[in-house]
């Protein structure tokens, strides 16, 4: 209950705004949260007022996606902005942050100055999927200072979950969405954007680019057409001797992060 209660202040909080605004919504737990806890405290405040009761809410998805469908953009000529406003060439983070990048910039465009979302809650709740690799629960302490419950099968987030599992007044579907798995981000949006994203970066790189991919870019060498490209769009933008070396490098899962690689493996000696 003191979670909730928490959670609920924080989203009030920021309906105290004198400016139009919205809510990004997925249709998973935690933007779902944060919209239902918006809509139920929307009445009565100063933003009620000047813009009314109705919740504008803003999402991406793609053709067969398991997400809400929303207006669908497909600038794929928007990545080199995203590589430049990002200021990486991480294949992961360059695919995550290409929709959002897209549909921030329409939002804008509606005069729409402030949204609220569910960011930052896979952090701190243990929601990132590779955290069921996690080999014992100190590990899992150390990465996240939530644990996830192994009585009901491990399903992450579990304590944001139970906070709001009310029966008398629930805030969301209780099988659809409260208790909905996480999926990773390109299962959200649907694999045909990264399937663009690809062709469009092998429409830039050839085969012999690429099999010279290594003395053409000695540190962190891309090793696909797709890495090559953003890699050369990025030198492009900073060209400054160090700057490649701001961008991590090494294989990558999940949320591209060591861990993740060193849960993985150690999983598969298991």
């Amino acid at each position: 209950m003191a979670l909730r209660k928490a959670f609920e202040k924080a989203v009030v909080k920021r309906l105290m705004t004198y400016i139009p605004f919205g809510v990004l919504l997925s249709g998973r737990l935690d933007s779902s949260l944060v919209a239902a806890v918006a809509v139920r405290h929307l009445a009565g405040t100063e933003a009620a007022r000047r813009w009314g009761t109705k919740l504008h809410s803003f999402y991406v998805g793609l053709e067969g996606s398991p997400d809400l469908k929303a207006a669908k953009e497909d600038d794929i000529d928007a990545t080199e902005d995203m590589i430049y406003h990002t200021e990486t060439y991480d294949v992961t983070t360059i695919r995550a942050s290409t929709p959002m990048f897209l549909m921030s910039r329409k939002i804008k465009s509606l005069g729409v100055k402030m949204v609220i979302s569910g960011e930052g809650s896979d952090e701190l709740f243990g929601g990132y999927l590779y955290f069921h690799k996690a080999p014992n629960k100190e590990e899992l302490h150390r990465e996240t200072c939530r644990k996830v419950r192994p009585d009901l099968g491990r399903i992450e987030k579990w304590v944001l979950r139970k906070a709001f599992d009310d029966e008398e007044q629930p805030f969301l579907p209780k099988v659809h969405i409260l208790y909905r798995q996480k999926e990773q981000f390109s299962d959200g949006v649907g694999y045909s954007w990264i399937d663009g994203l690809k062709a469009h970066a092998a429409s830039n790189v050839t085969d012999k680019m690429l099999s010279n991919a290594k003395f053409i870019f000695p540190h962190n060498t891309p090793t696909t057409k797709e890495a090559y490209y953003y890699r050369m769009v990025f030198e492009r933008f900073f060209p400054q001797k160090y700057a490649i070396l701001t961008v991590p490098g090494g294989p990558s899962v999940a949320c591209s992060i060591a861990k993740a690689i060193e849960w993985d493996a150690y999983n598969r000696v298991l």
